[in-house]
């Protein structure tokens, strides 16, 4: 589709030089082939690894204590006198990993538990019915 628009956009400029040089040049060149192929992609079947969707479940719980989790480690860091180690593109990936395997650990513990608890029908239609 980038290939067609692009021959287009050739051929109409060979032939008048003020042909797309507006705004819109970009939108007929980049964004009417995206989002044909943005349509597109959302009908092909594809798998997504169970990590991918894990981490997808736990998103808010990655989203809610990641600040919490970081600066704790952080501060780990520091009493332990290893900010030497961790002042680099290394120690940052490992902080981040952590904060994410922590994060984790907390959605399975709390979060999880909690939404299963809190979802179940039968404790809340029993709950209705006694008032």
């Amino acid at each position: 589709m980038f290939f067609l628009m692009w021959v287009i956009f050739y051929q109409l400029k060979t032939s008048d030089a003020s042909v797309f040089s507006g705004d819109m040049a970009r939108v007929y060149l980049f964004g009417i082939p995206s989002a044909i192929l943005i349509f597109g992609a959302l009908y092909l079947p594809s798998a997504v690894p169970q990590l991918l969707v894990y981490l997808g479940d736990a998103s808010y719980s990655l989203y809610l204590i990641h600040g919490t989790v970081l600066s704790g480690l952080i501060k780990v860091v520091i009493k332990l006198n290893l900010g030497d180690f961790f002042d680099n593109f290394a120690g940052a990936t490992i902080l981040f990993i952590g904060t994410i395997i922590i994060s984790c650990c907390f959605y399975s513990a709390v979060e999880r538990p909690l939404l299963k608890f809190l979802n179940n029908p039968a404790r809340w239609s029993r709950g209705l019915a006694s008032h």
